[in-house]
């Protein structure tokens, strides 16, 4: 019995330590499972998950096109709301709605008859002002006494001060150098006597005979005392100096060779003797000459002075030109009851009929000029200065689908000098000129690009790949190792204005301007030696065979910006990881560390800010 005993307690045993060596094992297995996958798996796997796929694109040539955008609504730049400027009614329309009209067509009549009454009247007032104002002039003008030939003065009458009235008679002027004789000639004779004809004055109170010229014919005959018929006969003589008026003489002329005497003897005259009389009445300002003075025809003789005649000319004078504006607006007017179109276009609106009584600022039509059609687009403070009068613009229309592949063309026409404010933002209308204008409707909505700058044949180069540094511009040029396998002329080749020693920084590894001792306090993937291609995250390798390499930097939009120097047509360049690709809980973004704003030497992606309106495109 105890022999039995022992043995199943032996079998217990067995079993029991069988157990435990099975648990051991299994504890063994799974610790060394889990060492292989701490050693070996995951270091894989964690490589695995940080590779990330590196991003490049080709330096390219092409056009590069910068613009701003803005939306409007169109209307016509040449609009006209046709009113009248008078009152009365309608008696003829000439035009309907829809109709087309040019420029000076006449589009309605109003009743002018009360006009032409008003305009006629002040004709009337116009003509009686001028016979008033002609005659204050010469009643001016007759207040200077004039010689009326030249002549000898003698009886002055006048003193200064003196008051005369009108006709007052002033002094005598006497032309002592001519005088006339009278006589009669028998009819034999007549006949051979004519104007012009020399012939001899005998002076009886002198005894001397002095040359004359007949100078009036008369063709009256006349009936002498004695029954007998003559004629008279006028005759003019130059006084030689002793010729007086009231001397006897006869006149001899020669007929056939005999000598024939006037009938009679007749009384010399001075031709002109006038006493001078005031034609207007005044009282004495200045006499001018004196007794036997010898004048000219012209001279002052007596100036007189009309205080009263003055006041009256001047203001009849104002009168005439207050009637003359009266009369030049009244002619004006008198047009205004004819409305013509003042531009060419359509009648959109018609307001009025026959009959239709109408007054000042009542809108009868409204014509729109379809040839000429603009919008006004709101453009950002940020953005206006870009802006400029003539700048081209592609234009795009909502309602006609065929401008999204051939835009319509157009200019900045205008550009307003006060902007509106909005929400702290302030906007500038600027207006846009569309030169194309089939097919376009007043109200429909345009797109506007503006091209604010363009160049063709430039090299161009991703946005993403340009990095800012200090306050210079790099990117990453794949198959570049060092400096030493740059293309001649270009990675070897400083940029404008930089020093010698910051190019072979870039060469050496070390960011410009740095120490040799001193180590870089962020990362520069892709530089040779000591960055050897790491990247925020540990995504080594991203970089690897690439070169920062700067670059002088020209307009963008966008996608694209133009390269000046630094990069040649064909280079390779490595653009930053895509967002989400970075391990350890971050992310790449840009070529920096998501989340802290990290870069190398303090440098950072090129900021383009993006605002509403601002586009841009490259064209290859």
């Amino acid at each position: 019995m105890e022999m039995g005993t022992s043995v199943v307690e032996k079998k217990r045993l067995i079993k029991k330590i069988k157990g435990k060596h099975i648990v051991i094992g299994i504890i063994c297995l799974v610790l060394i499972a889990a060492l292989v996958f701490r050693l070996i798996i995951r270091p894989n796997l964690y490589a695995a998950k940080n590779v990330v796929e590196q991003r490049t694109a080709i330096v390219t040539r092409g056009n590069i096109v910068n613009t701003v955008t803005g939306s409007g609504s169109i209307k016509s730049s040449n609009r006209s709301e046709v009113s009248s400027s008078v009152t009365g009614k309608i008696t003829k329309v000439y035009f309907e709605e829809g109709d087309s009209v040019k420029a000076g067509d006449l589009l309605l009549e109003i009743d002018d008859s009360d006009a032409k009454l008003n305009l006629q009247k002040l004709k009337n007032s116009i003509e009686q002002a001028q016979l008033t104002a002609k005659n204050n002039s010469k009643n001016l003008n007759n207040l200077n006494i004039i010689a009326p030939f030249d002549g000898r003065v003698t009886d002055i009458i006048p003193k200064v001060g003196d008051s005369l009235a009108k006709g007052a008679n002033v002094l005598t002027l006497t032309d002592y150098s001519k005088l006339k004789l009278n006589v009669a000639f028998s009819e034999a004779v007549i006949s051979d006597i004519y104007v012009g004809r020399k012939v001899t004055v005998n002076i009886e109170d002198l005894m001397q005979s002095v040359e004359g010229t007949v100078s009036r014919v008369s063709s009256n005959p006349t009936i002498t005392s004695l029954g007998g018929v003559s004629y008279n006969v006028e005759v003019v003589i130059d006084n030689p100096g002793s010729l007086k008026d009231g001397m006897s003489a006869n006149v001899e002329i020669q007929v056939k060779g005999r000598s024939q005497f006037s009938t009679e003897s007749g009384k010399l005259e001075y031709i002109n003797s006038k006493i001078i009389t005031s034609e207007s009445a005044g009282t004495v300002d200045s006499i001018n000459v004196h007794e036997e003075q010898f004048v000219r025809a012209g001279q002052l003789l007596i100036k007189l002075k009309n205080d009263d005649l003055e006041i009256s000319s001047r203001t009849t004078d104002l009168n005439l030109e207050e009637l003359y504006s009266q009369l030049e607006s009244a002619e004006r007017q008198l047009e205004d009851y004819k409305i013509y179109s003042p531009i060419d276009g359509i009648i959109v609106t018609r307001n009025v009929e026959e009959g239709n009584n109408v007054k000042p600022a009542d809108v009868l039509f409204t014509i729109l000029d379809p040839l000429h059609m603009e919008f006004s687009v709101p453009i950002d403070e940020l953005d206006i200065a870009k802006i400029k009068e003539g700048q081209k613009v592609n234009i795009t229309v909502d309602a006609l689908e065929e401008t999204s592949d051939r835009p319509l063309s157009g200019i900045v026409s205008k550009i307003a000098l006060e902007g509106n404010s909005s929400n702290g933002v302030t906007t500038y209308p600027v207006t846009i000129q569309i030169n194309e204008t089939s097919n376009l409707k007043v109200g429909m909505n345009a797109n506007a690009e503006i091209i604010v700058n363009e160049k063709n044949n430039v090299l161009l180069l991703p946005l993403d790949a340009v990095q800012k540094i200090g306050d210079r511009y790099y990117v990453y040029v794949k198959n570049k190792t060092d400096g030493t396998d740059a293309p001649e002329g270009n990675y070897n080749r400083r940029m404008p204005g930089e020093a010698a020693g910051k190019r072979q920084d870039i060469q050496n590894g070390r960011m410009p301007g740095e120490s040799r001792g001193e180590k870089a306090s962020g990362f520069t993937a892709g530089m040779p030696a000591r960055f050897a291609g790491r990247v925020p995250g540990g995504n080594a390798g991203y970089y690897d065979n690439a070169v920062l390499t700067p670059v002088e930097l020209g307009i963008n939009n966008d996608d694209y910006i133009e390269v000046i120097s630094g990069l040649n047509e064909g280079d390779e360049v490595i653009l930053p990881a895509l967002a989400g690709s970075g391990g350890n809980g971050m992310q790449m973004q840009n070529g920096m560390m998501g989340g802290f704003g990290f870069s190398p030497r303090g440098g950072s992606r090129v900021n383009i800010e993006q605002r509403s309106g601002n586009a841009g495109r490259i064209r290859n």
